[in-house]
């Protein structure tokens, strides 16, 4: 039986980051595992500070930063692991000196380092000088090394500037495409009032002229402008649809507002998905057949549900326009204005959208490249984004975090991150277990062994909380469980007058009684628990033994039973 498949996690959907015990030197990577490839991040500081190989004792995980799954959110995060590299190249390269480095030592000072110098062994080339000289490079190292809290602000810093950025996207990509709809409405209403003056026998003419042209070339054998001829005609054939339809929203399409007001009506109630699947079963079906009649019955269906879904479209987007822009109290402005607006996207769906063409069949170049580009570029934004640390204190070394960003604590952590569905520790802990078995379970504890045996040997379970509040409370109203007193003892007890004392000496006694028999218990069972310790252990030991000595020499198996109930003598 084959292997489960994993779910395959895009790379940007989680930032990891590692943080060294010793310096503080900070990893980034994608994946929840570090190897020596990761090293190469670190900076070249001279001799024994770049080490050849990962640690994996010194390394813990500092924080994980989760996107959401979505495109946009996985550029989101390689955008900020990008960053968050750039970043840390900066502190590295451009950092001030502290106080510390630029003082001045002192002659006391000096004279202590001297006296050092003179009392040590090996070489005295050295000056002290030069050793006040190694000792500041120590500092520098130290410094340059110590990026935890550089990162953090840096994940700060990059998460609001993705939220400002995002913002701003957001802003240039709806004034593009309001400038794109008033681009494609000036257009067609500039190729209705062309049509109106005759032109457009004067774009079909051309068009047959072109054709016969081309066919003129053909016969002539005429390599050279054809590609580009064919090209041109292509064009004018799609300015002369345009023309059509531009005149045929001009001037014949007339409706009324409630026949608007019904359209967009049924787009709101699913209208709209079930005429896209029905346009998809019905090309499903034109592929599958081979009947030529049944083949132009089912592209008319497909023709007249594309424009029923048009007006659909354009019907539901005029009234959204018009609840947004203005809302008129007279009814007859409100119904003028619902038809002019209705006109006007009829006459953008017969526009030629770039984003809704296949983007296998974009041009690699060109304008319809460049306007994809821009209408799909990535928003970013703070939402939805969700920051695990390893030691929630360390939020602190960021003064501000966008308001959006969640909080929470990582968890359990070794040297790897939790996967991202481990929510306990057992769980993450048994998946570290690389060699158990199928059936491996815990060990068992000492509170769950003394239950066990508590168990074997029929006695009751220990009682909980509330369950010895009830007990107290039996005990100081004069009855003990499981020693009561007898009916006679009572009845022997004279009360007169409301005295109970001899009630309250059998209460005393039987509390006496229960509390050694107790006692008895507990030892009873502290003295098998050792009893029992040590036959498993002897057991183990004896097989241990056994089967050292038939490995050596090379004896045959004894009987099963020979392994078993084997004590030492006294």
């Amino acid at each position: 039986m084959g292997a489960v498949a994993q779910e395959v996690i895009p790379h940007g959907r989680f930032i990891y980051a590692f943080c060294n015990v010793r310096t503080n030197q900070v990893l980034y990577s994608l994946s929840r595992t570090l190897d020596n490839s990761a090293l190469k991040q670190l900076p070249d500081l001279g001799a024994n500070h770049t080490p050849p190989v990962l640690r994996k004792d010194l390394w813990r995980p500092l924080y994980r930063v989760e996107l959401p799954s979505t495109p946009e959110g996985v550029k989101q995060g390689l955008h900020a692991i990008k960053k968050l590299r750039e970043y840390r190249k900066l502190h590295e390269l451009s950092w001030e000196q502290t106080s510390l480095m630029t003082r001045n030592f002192t002659d006391k000072e000096i004279e202590t380092e001297k006296k050092k110098l003179e009392n040590r062994g090996g070489s005295k080339k050295e000056t002290v000088y030069d050793i006040i000289k190694r000792q500041k490079h120590k500092m520098k190292v130290k410094m340059v090394m110590d990026q935890k809290a550089n990162s953090i602000a840096d994940l700060a810093a990059v998460l609001l500037e993705q939220e400002a950025l995002g913002a701003k996207t957001l802003q240039a990509k709806e004034t593009r495409a309001r400038e794109w709809r008033a681009t494609q409405l000036e257009e067609m209403e500039g190729l209705a009032h062309k049509a109106e003056g005759g032109g457009m026998d004067k774009v079909s003419d051309q068009v047959d002229l072109m054709q016969k042209t081309l066919e003129q070339m053909r016969k002539d054998g005429t390599e050279g402008q054809r590609s580009k001829l064919k090209k041109e005609i292509a064009d004018t054939k799609r300015q002369l649809r345009k023309m059509r339809h531009a005149v045929h929203v001009t001037i014949e399409v007339n409706p009324k507002a409630g026949e608007i007001e019904r359209l967009a009506q049924s787009a709101e109630d699913d209208g709209l998905e079930k005429n896209r699947d029905g346009i998809e079963v019905l090309r499903k079906l034109l592929q599958e057949t081979r009947n030529p009649a049944e083949n132009k019955s089912l592209k008319d269906q497909i023709r007249n549900q594309e424009q029923r879904l048009r007006l659909m479209q354009s019907a539901a987007n005029a009234v959204q326009e018009l609840r947004a822009t203005s809302a008129p109290t007279e009814e007859g402005t409100s119904g003028d204005s619902l038809v002019a607006a209705y006109k006007k996207e009829l006459l953008l769906s017969f526009a030629e959208d770039p984003t809704e063409r296949d983007q296998k069949t974009l041009p690699k170049r060109g304008w319809a490249r460049r306007e994809v580009d821009r209408r799909n570029r990535p928003t970013f934004t703070a939402e939805g984004i969700t920051v695990k640390w390893a030691n929630i204190m360390d939020v602190e070394y960021a003064g501000t975090w966008p308001d959006a960003v969640h909080h929470e604590r990582m968890g359990f952590t070794t040297r790897n991150v939790p996967l991202v569905d481990s929510e306990t520790v057992a769980e993450y802990k048994a998946l570290q277990w690389k060699g158990r078995r199928e059936n491996f379970q815990l060990q068992e504890g000492i509170a769950d062994k003394v239950e066990r045996i508590r168990a074997e040997m029929g006695l009751r379970a220990r009682d909980d909380k509330p369950w010895k509040f009830d007990q107290i409370e039996e005990l100081e109203s004069g009855i003990l469980p499981g020693n009561e007193p007898s009916v006679m003892q009572v009845s022997n007890a004279v009360i007169q007058d409301g005295e109970i004392e001899a009630v309250q000496e059998v209460v005393e006694e039987a509390i006496v009684e229960g509390a050694d028999r107790l006692e008895t218990i507990q030892m009873d069972i502290l003295g098998q628990v050792p009893k029992k310790a040590a036959r498993e252990w002897w057991d183990k030991r004896a097989e241990l033994d056994l089967r050292k000595a038939m490995n050596k020499y090379k004896l045959a198996p004894p009987p099963s039973d020979l392994l078993v109930g084997q004590q030492p003598t006294a």
